[in-house]
């Protein structure tokens, strides 16, 4: 697999069948080509408040498949992780951008892209994922880098933009561009239709799980989907 990256300088993906063969393997290679392996991991599954849950694996795979998308690289994915659905390769697409210096835009459109693209609203950005407004200035934590980013605007222009450190909340490095991917695999807004069109859709699901289920089994399963129906409407 090395000597066919150096040989042929081609985007390679190498499968493996589980998460430890594979990092065995992205050490390997990275040690005989000099470069940085990106890994593609299973997703978690965690069945409790999806607040209370940490993100950043569902972020490692969203850096990953964003990596393999720009045809970039070496990527060691996991057999379970390659084979997991996700979001279809032209929505991915369509909630990817690029803010750079001599970009213009309205601090507020910047606020709906990333609402749009599943960051969460918070008061101070300390992880992937999260973002937050104070007037003219609009910090946010991007999978696709290491740190978050800080931009400053004057009206509808860039005043300056850079890195900055999670915890002083300094900034550490200005830059010319930075590259904003989805929060979130799973995102009801760039479904067709909204998050509104998956909510009725969901109604209709319980609606028929209570004609062609008998006993408890039908009206648990339509109390769920309703539940699930009202969050989507909502916002949750």
């Amino acid at each position: 697999a090395a000597a066919l990256r150096v040989k042929y300088k081609k985007p390679l993906v190498i499968l493996c069948p589980d998460e430890a063969s594979a990092n065995a393997i992205a050490g390997d290679v990275a040690a005989l080509t000099g470069e940085t392996c990106t890994a593609l991991i299973a997703r978690d599954y965690v069945f409790y408040s999806a607040d209370a849950m940490s993100r950043s694996g569902e972020q490692r795979r969203i850096n990953a498949l964003s990596f393999m998308m720009n045809g970039e690289g070496i990527t060691v994915a996991t057999a379970e992780g390659f084979f997991e659905r996700t979001m279809p390769p032209e929505v991915f697409r369509r909630s990817v951008f690029e803010i750079d210096m001599h970009s213009t835009m309205a601090p507020e459109d910047v606020e709906d892209a990333l609402l749009r693209c599943g960051y969460s609203r918070a008061v101070q950005t300390e992880g992937p994922g999260q973002f937050s407004r104070r007037g003219g200035i609009i910090d946010f934590f991007s999978p696709a880098h290491s740190q978050p980013v800080r931009i400053e605007f004057w009206g509808d222009e860039i005043d300056s933009m850079g890195f900055f450190d999670t915890g002083t909340q300094r900034r550490t490095e200005s830059i010319e561009k930075c590259v904003v991917v989805p929060a979130a695999e799973m995102l009801p807004s760039l479904a067709k239709g909204g998050a509104q069109a998956l909510a009725a859709e969901l109604n209709q699901l319980a609606d028929r799980a209570l004609k062609r289920r008998s006993g408890e089994t039908g009206p648990a399963l339509a109390a769920v989907l309703r539940e699930d129906a009202d969050r989507l409407s909502s916002g949750a």
